[in-house]
């Protein structure tokens, strides 16, 4: 497996949280090969924020429900 490319790899179509998922860590300074369970890197995404363009609504959060399907919150409202 160490000689196989990342594209590759057999594509996940059922992820769990405890997924392993395979980063680099500073690519635009030292870059550093890294593992990351899924849960811990949605977790960390939590809370990024970024200027978004006027004709673009401000989504408070997003975020997987137990059934790991996305959930939009849009002023403290669920996006069905």
């Amino acid at each position: 497996m160490a000689d196989t490319k990342l594209a590759d790899l057999t594509e996940d179509t059922t992820p769990t949280t405890d997924d392993i998922v395979y980063v680099v860590n500073s690519p635009g300074g030292t870059p550093a090969d890294r593992k990351v369970t899924l849960a811990n890197l949605l977790s960390g995404m939590k809370g990024i924020k970024s200027d978004p363009p006027s004709t673009c609504y401000q989504i408070t959060n997003i975020y997987l429900d137990a059934s790991l399907k996305i959930v939009i919150v849009y002023n403290d409202v669920a996006i069905p």
